[in-house]
């Protein structure tokens, strides 16, 4: 069975990472968008390179848009395997490979973003890896988001049962600071010139973005956007920051395509896609840690009650919206992901992924504690009438579970019994997703 470890990106996971390699182990690395796994793979060759070993060779897949096509996956597997011989499939791949290398001499190569391969193509992919690396022919490091980790954490739909597999969503504060100065310098922002004011602006947005760099650049953007640094000359003197102008929440105004990187959005999408699979499906959930997501974030919101996790990384950490601290409770990531999750997730949207997942009672549960009338009224706005439509399909999916797995036994008591069921649920879903007045 896997093992997981919980770390920051740093020179400690770095070291950790290689000496594992340098031993002939493969490894996973999981986290969030942009949170910087390549930055992790990029100090495990620099170690190499110090050492005198060769840099590992890194193939990419899924930067711009998901990868369908097998053969473009193999044309990058053979590149950057170094191999003489030709491939057009992933069992050609495997052979070469396997005709090249040894068991004294494995070939290393690193796999990036193997969740940006759709799941039939991943999953094949992950099927070649698991033989070679069984046979001792292949030291591989995957990378991937949290959608990857169902693959590889020795489920049900598992590809393959890496031993090791590290989930990372923040930098130390050693590699934070690098990042942090890097883009400071790009935004013409510098820190104040006395010691003890720069200490405590450094460790202010070190607190508030929890060390991870995509919140810390969306961040940064907010603080220029509030200077009017856009209607500003070109090649103003940098201004000097003080610990006023850090934002105290960052909403979705701030958070742009800064770099490539939408900070909050991937959370959401992992939230949502978790509801809409009755989360937790794996075998190594046993049944008194059946728990969803949703009640895990509801608990999150509350605060009342400690959230726990097992060994396993929960979604709400591979959705950057959540750590876990020593004794193994979740806890809000950062105070950014804090200040953004509790105003984004209302009764109402939670009630709306708890349909999605066909609980209804929850569903109902929390639409009943939305205060104001007028936001029952729905559709408020073209993107929530795309989310109604599809409460609506799943309301009939549920009305058409309930007949179907009623018996049909000619009982008129029942099935009177069945059609008032039906009028209640009718009725719950008027008043609650459309409006309709309690009369």
């Amino acid at each position: 069975m896997p093992n997981f470890y919980f770390r920051t990106i740093g020179d400690a996971t770095a070291l950790n990472l290689h000496e594992r390699v340098k031993r002939g182990e493969s490894a996973v690395i999981l986290g969030p968008s942009g949170v910087g796994k390549r930055y992790l793979i990029d100090l495990v060759n620099q170690r190499r390179v110090k050492g005198g070993l060769t840099a590992i060779s890194i193939a990419h897949f899924g930067k711009e848009e998901m990868t369908i096509s097998e053969a473009k996956v193999v044309a990058a597997l053979v590149q950057e395997s170094k191999l003489t011989a030709t491939a057009e499939s992933l069992e050609e791949w495997t052979l070469a490979v396997s005709a090249s290398a040894s068991a004294n001499n494995p070939l290393k190569l690193v796999v990036t973003n193997v969740d940006g391969m759709s799941k039939a193509l991943a999953h094949k992919f992950l099927t070649c890896v698991r033989e070679l690396v069984m046979r001792n022919l292949l030291v591989i490091v995957i990378t991937g988001e949290g959608n990857l980790v169902d693959l590889v954490d020795g489920g049900p739909n598992s590809a393959w049962d890496c031993a090791h597999q590290y989930v990372v969503h923040a930098h130390d504060r050693k590699h934070f600071g690098r990042f942090l100065t890097k883009r400071m310098r790009q935004f013409q922002l510098q820190f104040s010139r006395k010691l003890g004011e720069a200490r405590k602006l450094f460790c202010e947005l070190y607190r508030r973005t929890g060390g991870d760099v995509s919140i810390m650049r969306a961040t940064l953007w907010s603080i220029t956007d509030n200077l009017n640094f856009h209607l500003k000359e070109p090649n103003v003197f940098p201004v000097r920051l003080g610990l006023d102008d850090i934002p105290q929440e960052l909403v979705f105004e701030h958070i742009v395509p800064t770099a490539g990187v939408v900070p909050f959005l991937y959370s959401t999408r992992c939230v949502l896609a978790a509801a809409r699979e009755a989360y937790p499906p794996s075998a190594h959930q046993g049944s008194a840690q059946s728990i969803t997501v949703l009640s895990d974030l509801e608990k999150l919101i509350a605060g009342q009650e400690p959230v726990l996790a097992d060994s396993h990384p929960h979604v709400l950490e591979l959705a950057g919206l959540a750590g876990r601290n020593c004794n193994d409770e979740l806890i809000w990531f950062s105070e950014y992901a804090k200040g953004f999750a509790l105003p984004y997730f209302t009764h109402q949207r939670l009630g709306d992924y708890y349909a999605f997942a066909h609980d209804w009672d929850n569903a109902y549960r929390l639409y009943e504690l939305i205060e104001s009338p007028l936001l029952k009224c729905r559709p408020l706005s073209d993107d929530d009438y795309v989310t109604l439509m599809r409460l609506l399909d799943g309301l009939a999916v549920h009305f058409h579970r309930t007949i179907r797995n009623e018996p049909d036994e000619g009982d008129v008591r029942r099935n009177q019994n069945l059609l008032e069921q039906l009028r209640q649920e009718l009725r719950r879903a008027l008043i609650h997703m459309l409006g309709f007045p309690d009369n």
